[in-house]
């Protein structure tokens, strides 16, 4: 994380290929968070089925943490409304194995509707994610009570076991993957200051060079490992 963070800020100097560079990364960071979420979760889903068995850990991981399903079915549709899709059906109750879905119509432009496709199709990452990092860096330290610490993580766990990208929400990446680089790259101009100011490209280097963007979207993780070995597990 360091290495990458150190990197980047070597390259502070030649703007448009730090922007270049950041613009190929932000994709595949997305993508390897989400696959890093969903490994984590399965690990969870492991350790709870080694305790219960396997048919409640997956009733767990399924319905008790339905909360998850909520974030993830509003995220996409959030994502896709915003952008200027037109959202047809918000579906919140479970139907056999389908425990949400969520039906849009993409509008305009090629470009448009790639936008469209790709940001809703990682919304449930994106969100689940920025969530994560608030609440265990605004709400966790704020903790005191045994049943605060309970609903503290159950809701957590219900956002990080619905945080996973489906096969169709690939699909829809994907699809909208060239107009997704070129928004990117648009915002990567600005963040670093080729199109914004000073203040704006030196806070968001700092940020990398002390901390590592990667480390901050995980640091969720590293709270998560730290409850489990501090209750021996």
């Amino acid at each position: 994380m360091a290495t990458l963070a150190t990197w980047l800020y070597a390259l502070s100097g030649h703007y448009l290929l730090l922007v270049l560079v950041s613009t190929i990364l932000f994709p595949v960071a997305i993508l390897a968070l989400g696959l890093v979420m969903e490994l984590f979760a399965q690990a969870i889903t492991t350790v709870i089925a080694f305790v219960t068995g396997p048919l409640i850990a997956f009733g767990i991981r399924t319905y008790a943490t339905y909360i998850g399903t909520v974030i993830h079915e509003l995220s996409h549709a959030a994502f896709a409304f915003f952008t200027g899709a037109k959202v047809n059906k918000i579906t919140l109750i479970p139907h056999g194995t389908t425990l949400g879905s969520v039906e849009y119509t993409p509008r305009g432009g090629k470009f448009f509707q790639g936008i469209q496709q790709s940001l809703s199709a990682v919304a449930p990452t994106l969100v689940g994610t920025a969530l994560l990092y608030l609440l265990f860096s605004q709400v966790h330290p704020l903790l005191t009570e045994a049943w605060h610490y309970v609903l503290f993580y159950y809701l957590a766990l219900s956002i990080l076991f619905h945080m996973d990208l489906s096969l169709q929400d690939l699909r829809n990446f994907f699809s909208g993957i060239l107009p997704f680089l070129g928004l990117t790259f648009l915002c990567m101009l600005l963040f670093f200051g080729v199109l914004g100011t000073d203040t704006v490209r030196e806070f968001a280097l700092k940020l990398m060079q002390q901390y590592g963007a990667p480390a901050i979207a995980l640091k969720p993780v590293e709270s998560f490992l730290t409850f489990f070995k501090e209750a021996g597990v």
